[in-house]
């Protein structure tokens, strides 16, 4: 009897598989956004701990920004490093919301001030600027410590990547 319902069970999973319509994945603006995005650069305070092909001054032999699809209107934005001297790999994550317009993306943290979070992606470009602490998404050479900035304006983290 047992073994008759795991059989059931197993053929009905298997033709619920082959039966999905792949086709029917959603088409929506944050769909669209979704994709692999290489760091091209990576700046606390100005100082450049990452240029891809230029600077490498934290140790890595990958780093990207996934963003992904998380509802209609929210995207799961994924930072991934795996350091030179590593097998595992270190990967931060959040959701945000998003405004698009024109195939251009704003992308906002919810309950965060505008100044604290600036982010976008537009034509294949993901461009994110944070403060410094806990919205940061903060990669570290051993023994680092942060730099003043010379002009104010510097003053947070940056993120440069590229599809």
């Amino acid at each position: 009897m047992i073994a008759t319902m795991r059989y059931t069970l197993l053929f009905a999973l298997t033709m619920g598989l082959f039966s999905c319509d792949r086709t029917e994945l959603p088409d929506d603006a944050a769909a669209r956004a979704a994709g692999e995005y290489q760091v091209q650069s990576y700046v606390i305070n100005g100082d450049t701990l990452y240029g891809a092909g230029r600077t490498d001054k934290i140790g890595l032999s990958k780093f990207y920004i996934s963003v992904g699809r998380k509802t209609a209107d929210s995207l799961n934005v994924r930072l991934t490093i795996q350091k030179t001297a590593d097998a595992g790999q270190i990967v931060f994550s959040r959701k945000v919301g998003f405004h698009e317009s024109g195939g251009a993306y704003e992308l906002h943290l919810p309950q965060t001030a505008p100044n604290d979070y600036q982010s976008s992606i537009s034509h294949g470009v993901f461009e994110e600027k944070t403060v410094l602490g806990g919205l940061a998404f903060m990669v570290l050479p051993p023994s680092y410590s942060l730099p003043e900035p010379q002009d104010p304006a510097l003053r947070g983290v940056r993120i440069h990547a590229r599809k």
